[in-house]
C-alpha cells in the first residue's frame, strides 16, 4: 500500500478493512460470510486468547493485514508489521469506557518494529495514535487488554529513557479499541492516521513522569460512603482502588500511604462509614488531556480486617465524569 505525505508525518492505515467488518457482522449475504478461526500469526494468536482471557469476552478474527508498511524520519523507521481487526464480544463491563462504554466492539492489533538506523543512539516515545475526521477522540494504546510486556509503551518507556540504540531495533504491540458503531464513520472517511513523532538524540527530561516536581502534582481525594450488610467488619486500610483515565487509556492507582488508616479503621457489620481514596495527578497531563476526556474509578474488593478478600473479587465502579 502506497504510504502518503499528511500532516504531522503520519501514514495512513488501509480503511477497507471496515468493509470487511460491515459484511461479516451483519450485512445480508447471498452467501454465509465466515470468519477466520486463527491468525496467521501465532503471536497474535497468543495475543487474541489473552485479551479473551482478561476481558472474559469471545474474539473472533475478522481480518489480517500483512503486508508491512514503514516510515522514515531522522535516522529511525517505523513499521507497521501486520495488524489484524478482531471482533470482541461480550466482555466485562470494566472494559467498556474506551469502546464507548459498550460491551461490544472491535480491536486493531498493530504489531510495530522501529529500527534505529543511524550510527547514534536515539530517543523514541512511541505515542503512535489513531485518528480520523469527525474522530471525536484520538484512540491510543489500552494497556489493559494484552500482556504489559508485549506493549511498545512498556518496552520503551521512561524507566529506559526510550532508548533505541544505535544499529538496533524493537518490536511491540498496540491495541486500539473502537466502540460498535465507529468502523462506519471510518468508513465513510476512507484513512485512518497513525501520528508518527520524532526521534531525539538526546532524552527529554520534560517528556518523563513529572511526580518529582511538587509544583506539578495534584492530590485527588475520592470519598465513597460504606453499607456494611456482611457479617464481617470492613477494614478501610487495605481497600484499593484504581482511576482510569484519558478515555480509559490510562490508569492511576490510589496512593494508601497518604490516607491516616490504621488497623482500628474499620465498618462494623450492619453500620454505614466513610471511605477515602486519594490519588496523586500530574496537573499538565490533566489540564492538557484528562480533564475533558471521561474518567471512571474502580474500588475494591470490599477486606475485612485481615485482609481477606470478603466480596468474592467484586468491585464498584462510578463513571465520574
Amino acid at each position: 500500500m502506497e504510504i502518503l505525505d499528511v500532516k504531522k508525518n503520519a501514514y495512513v492505515l488501509l480503511a477497507a478493512i471496515f468493509a470487511i467488518v460491515l459484511t461479516a457482522c451483519g450485512t445480508e449475504t447471498d452467501e454465509e460470510e465466515k470468519p477466520q478461526t486463527g491468525s496467521s500469526n501465532a503471536e497474535f494468536d497468543a495475543l487474541i486468547t489473552a485479551m479473551e482471557e482478561e476481558t472474559e469476552g469471545t474474539a473472533t478474527l475478522l481480518f489480517e493485514n500483512n503486508e508491512s508498511q514503514s516510515h522514515e524520519r531522522e535516522g529511525l523507521s517505523l513499521t507497521l508489521d501486520a495488524y489484524p481487526l478482531i471482533e470482541l464480544e461480550d466482555f466485562y463491563t470494566n472494559f467498556s469506557i474506551p469502546f464507548g462504554d459498550q460491551t461490544d466492539g472491535g480491536v486493531i492489533l498493530a504489531q510495530y518494529t522501529i529500527k534505529n538506523d543511524s550510527d547514534q543512539d536515539l530517543h523514541y516515545m512511541p505515542t503512535l495514535n489513531i485518528d480520523y475526521v469527525g474522530a471525536t477522540k484520538h484512540h491510543n494504546n489500552y494497556r489493559d487488554l494484552i500482556p504489559l510486556e508485549e506493549q511498545l509503551p512498556t518496552i520503551l518507556a521512561p524507566d529506559n529513557e526510550y532508548l533505541v540504540e544505535a544499529e538496533d531495533k524493537v518490536t511491540g504491540y498496540y491495541a486500539y479499541p473502537f466502540g460498535q458503531d465507529e468502523p462506519e464513520e471510518i468508513l465513510a472517511e476512507g484513512n485512518v492516521i497513525v501520528d508518527t513523532p520524532a526521534p531525539t538524540t538526546e532524552y527529554n527530561a520534560d517528556e518523563a513522569p513529572r511526580y518529582t516536581d511538587p509544583d506539578n502534582v495534584a492530590i485527588a481525594t475520592i470519598r465513597f460512603e460504606i453499607d456494611n450488610q456482611s457479617e464481617e467488619e470492613i477494614g478501610l486500610g487495605d481497600i484499593s482502588s484504581k482511576l482510569t483515565v484519558n478515555d480509559g487509556s490510562q490508569y492511576l492507582l490510589n496512593e494508601g500511604m497518604l490516607l491516616p488508616y490504621d488497623n482500628s479503621d474499620t465498618v462494623a457489620p450492619g453500620e454505614e462509614g466513610e471511605l477515602l481514596q486519594t490519588f496523586l495527578l500530574d496537573k499538565e497531563m490533566y489540564e492538557k488531556i484528562w480533564k475533558d476526556k471521561s474518567m471512571e474509578i474502580e474500588a475494591g474488593p470490599m477486606r475485612n480486617t485481615e485482609a481477606k478478600d470478603i466480596s468474592k473479587g467484586n468491585k464498584a465502579a462510578f463513571l465520574l465524569k
